[in-house]
């Protein structure tokens, strides 16, 4: 302007390019567009209404230009939404149950619901540092490893932590009629089915259906079975017996019961109510060696079944070996570890490597039948007992006895990690444990 002051006589060009360079040297102050300042609001977030404040006039528009500079330069804390909200808690396991407790609350009811107390516990159980996130796989493998803490006994299924026990109690099958065999299973007859010569068959040979098992599904109930489980190395734990046997145990009706602690399957044992006992052990020893052969004893003599399971290089005092001493004599024991994996095949001769005797009940529906790993053997021939399958190397590795008057049945294997579940699908398994199992019952089969 002081050019223009000084030289009042310009022409229009001149005083064109004058302005121009004033506006470069001193540009004023930067205009908004409508265009430009609603773009600046979406990308904030922050929406104008249409029309003017209540006064008339713009000054919540420029008022929200300023904080819209204010976040670009100073953002304020991120907000959440909904939607974010949810993805963050489903990456951090905290899943909430649809609907509440009877109480209108929330609080948990059961270890598997992931409510506001139950994230707490399961929380504290993984770490004591409440910061820790817990993912959904982290979870589930914390209420595996910690099954049973929080659960107690329902009138169906329930676990014992106290006790490291599982009971599960089979559904009364439709087809159920009571025999009065609960107590008095030789007076049961069941009915087997043999399979026809074009029924399909599984990847080992075997029929593939459940109806061709020594017992038909349902059959068992309400007889009692009980599990000493004395060996808890890695890859065989309560839970997965349960997912893999225990299917099969239940599947045919037993209303059957797992445990880990001596005194409470000895107190199981004794109580009368279990008519067929399992024992898996590996150089577990009895706390009490006379206290457990006794009740071993007094069982088999009241004519109730034993499946005795032995494995590699078992210890001599071992509750397996213990418990075939108490039936058989000091001298019968098992011993050594031969290399397995090998599959067993049907014989008349049951004393040949590699063959089982084909026509005994436990064999019932199996035309092939895995081994097991490593496995032992029998010291010695025993006259009560019947060898049924010879393993790979020569030795006998499943031995039977009938019932003899008022004693009960006995199954000897040599090699209990086919109860593995990485080894419970291989060639004939499910059907000749659970055949076994029946067998033992005393049960009558029939064609």
């Amino acid at each position: 302007m002081l050019e223009l002051e000084k030289n009042p006589v310009l022409t229009n060009q001149q005083r064109k390019q004058l302005d121009m360079k004033q506006q470069v040297d001193h540009p004023p102050e930067k205009r908004i567009t409508n265009q430009e300042r609603k773009r600046l609001e979406i990308e904030a977030g922050i929406s104008q209404q249409k029309g003017r404040d209540r006064d008339g006039s713009n000054q919540g528009t420029h008022q929200g230009i300023s904080q819209i500079q204010g976040q670009v330069d100073d953002p304020p804390e991120k907000r959440i939404t909904n939607q974010e909200r949810k993805r963050l808690e489903i990456e951090a396991g905290i899943s909430q149950q649809k609907g509440r407790g009877r109480d209108g609350s929330n609080q948990v009811r059961h270890p598997s619901t992931w409510t506001h107390q139950g994230i707490s516990r399961r929380q504290e159980q993984v770490d004591d540092s409440p910061e820790k996130i817990i993912t959904n796989q982290e979870r589930k493998r914390s209420e595996e490893d910690t099954v049973g803490t929080k659960i107690g006994y329902t009138s169906t299924t329930g676990y014992s932590n106290e006790r490291k026990s599982y009971r599960s109690q089979c559904k009364v099958p439709a087809s159920y009629k009571d025999d009065g065999c609960a107590k008095e299973p030789r007076r049961r007859v069941v009915r087997r089915i043999r399979p026809p010569k074009d029924s399909p068959l599984d990847l080992f040979g075997n029929p593939a259906s459940s109806q061709y098992d020594l017992a038909p599904d349902g059959s068992m109930y309400p007889f009692r079975l009980l599990i000493g489980k004395f060996y808890n190395g890695e890859g065989f734990t309560v839970k997965s017996f349960i997912q893999h046997v225990g299917q099969m145990l239940d599947q045919k009706g037993f209303d059957w019961y797992i445990t880990e602690e001596e005194d409470d399957f000895l107190e199981k044992l004794n109580s009368g109510d279990y008519i067929v006992a399992w024992i898996i052990s590996f150089c577990s020893l009895p706390t009490l060696v006379e206290q457990f052969s006794a009740a071993i004893l007094k069982y088999h003599n009241a004519g109730n079944g034993l499946f005795l399971f032995g494995e590699n290089d078992i210890a001599s005092l071992d509750k397996t070996n213990i418990a075939l001493q108490a039936i058989f004599g000091s001298e019968y024991l098992l011993e050594g570890n031969t290399p397995g994996q090998g599959t067993l095949k049907p014989s008349p001769d049951p004393f040949t490597s590699g063959h089982f005797l084909q026509d005994h009940l436990i064999m019932a529906g199996i035309e092939s039948l895995y081994e097991g790993i490593t496995i032992c053997y029998p010291r010695a021939q025993h006259s009560e007992l019947q060898v049924l399958a010879t393993s790979t190397n020569g030795h006998s590795c499943i031995l039977c006895r009938d019932i003899d008057d008022s004693k009960g049945r006995v199954v000897v294997d040599v090699g209990f990690t086919k109860l593995f579940e990485q080894y419970w699908n291989t060639a004939g398994t499910g059907r000749y444990v659970i055949n076994v199992s029946c067998w033992l019952t005393g049960v009558n089969f029939i064609d």
